[in-house]
Formats: C-alpha cells, sequence, structure tokens
C-alpha cells in the first residue's frame, strides 16, 4: 500500500495538465515506465492497465517515431536534457502535439528519467497556420508586379524589398537590406519621410500618397506610395506599395500643351 509521501505526491501530478513520468533504461536498450500520472494517461487517451505495454513512440508514424528514438538515446547516452515535440496518435485517432522534456540520472545500473510531457497542440496549430500564411504572402510579395517594400519603424531599415522594387530603384536587393532609407537619399530633404511619418502616425494608413523619388541614379521618379503599419514579430513596420507615375505624367503634360 503507497504511503502518505507517495500518496501526496500522486495528488499533486495528477492535478498537472500534462504527463509526469519516471521512466528507466536497462544496460541491455530495452526501457519501462515506473510512473505516469492519471491526467496524463488521460490526455493520451490510455488507461492504467495499459501502462506496462503503453509506448508513445508507436503512436507516430515512422519517421516521426526514428526521430522520436533517436533524441530519447542521444539523450540517454549523453545524460542531458532531452527536449523534444512530435506529433502523437491518440487511440481513438486524434493527432495531437506533445512537448516532451526530461532529464536522465544513473542509477545503480539502470539509467532513470524523470519529465513531462505537455499538450501543446493549439500552439503548434497557430505556429504551423502562421508559417503557411508567411509563405503565402512571401510568394506574393516577391512575385507581386508592383514595387513593394517593408521598413521597420521608426529607424526606416529596410527589412525586405522585392524585386519589383530592386528594379525601379536601380539597387541590389544586398544594397538595401539592413539600410536605413534617409543613407540612401531616397527622398530629396529628411523632411519628405518626417511628413510621410506623421501622416501615418495620425492616420495608420496612406493611399495615393504623392512623393518624389531619387533612385540610385540620381534621377527622381514620381510616385504614388499606399502605406500602412504593420506588425512584423511583434514589433512595428511600414510597408510601401510604389505606383511610378513619372511617364504618365510626362504624356499628361504633354497632352495638356499639346
Amino acid at each position: 500500500m503507497p504511503d502518505k509521501n507517495e500518496l501526496d505526491i500522486r495528488q499533486i501530478t495528477d492535478t498537472i495538465p500534462g504527463l509526469v513520468y519516471q521512466m528507466r533504461f536497462k544496460e541491455d536498450g530495452s526501457r519501462y515506465w515506473t510512473y505516469l500520472n492519471s491526467s496524463g494517461l488521460k490526455m493520451l487517451g490510455l488507461k492504467a492497465e495499459e501502462i506496462g505495454e503503453a509506448d508513445i513512440a508507436v503512436r507516430s508514424d515512422a519517421d516521426e517515431r526514428r526521430k522520436l528514438l533517436k533524441s530519447i538515446e542521444e539523450s540517454v547516452s549523453r545524460l542531458v536534457k532531452w527536449d523534444y515535440e512530435f506529433r502523437y496518435i491518440k487511440p481513438d485517432g486524434k493527432a495531437i502535439w506533445l512537448h516532451c522534456t526530461g532529464m536522465p540520472v544513473v542509477d545503480g545500473d539502470e539509467i532513470c528519467m524523470n519529465g513531462i510531457l505537455l499538450d501543446i497542440t493549439e500552439k503548434k496549430t497557430t505556429e504551423i497556420l502562421l508559417k503557411e500564411s508567411e509563405e503565402k504572402f512571401t510568394k506574393a510579395f516577391k512575385g507581386a508586379p508592383n514595387p513593394i517594400y517593408i521598413t521597420s519603424l521608426p529607424a526606416g531599415v529596410f527589412l525586405e524589398v522585392n524585386e519589383a522594387f530592386c528594379n525601379i530603384s536601380g539597387y541590389a536587393r544586398q544594397e538595401l537590406i539592413g539600410s536605413p532609407v534617409n543613407k540612401l537619399n531616397f527622398y530629396k530633404d529628411d523632411s519628405v519621410r518626417d511628413k510621410l511619418l506623421a501622416e501615418l502616425s495620425r492616420k495608420k494608413r496612406l493611399v495615393d500618397y504623392r512623393i518624389d523619388f531619387r533612385i540610385k541614379s540620381g534621377e527622381i521618379r514620381e510616385c504614388s506610395l499606399y502605406s500602412e503599419i504593420i506588425d512584423i514579430r511583434e514589433k512595428p513596420a511600414l510597408i510601401t506599395i510604389v505606383r511610378d507615375l513619372t511617364e504618365l505624367n510626362i504624356v499628361d503634360k504633354a497632352l495638356k500643351y499639346s
């Protein structure tokens, strides 16, 4: 019969929203569980009587199983912290993401690992959706026919540019990324950008904002901007779409005086 201290520990761990475990490894490479809390078993969709035969590695696809077992083996052989994320398939077929941590220590002729597995499905799903969204944005951004650039706020450092913007500005991408807008003398003077930022702070978005750009050759191009403040990794940035009106304005003036 478990003593009071053991009962207290079980009561504490059973309130933890994750799998608190103890796993032991024999010299022959085999392993077995010596403790799994009840709330953790519920998370995995397993019953107490399945403890002896349950192996979380079995409930994943072959490639993931191989990577999972390799991560455990490396942790145990080197006696370093185990830190791993993987997709676990519950008995009912539902998939969840687990973040596994543990610390192996030598205990006699065996190695004992105590740790916890946490359900990070919501966090992982958000990360996957965000990554997919970023990939779609990147594809659309790079392939857009309109010149587009993204700068940091308030410093105005180029964070990203597309090929169309490189073509119109005359600069290569590597010349732009990491460089402040003012350093490249894009504007006739610094007050032009100051006015633009003042308008943005008031409206958060600019549509058909007329401005003169100085490109690498020194030529001035008459442009219309669409600018909007966005967040990139929780930091403010400015995305700007450029429409070059130089040739159109020349034609308009020619027609006006013809």
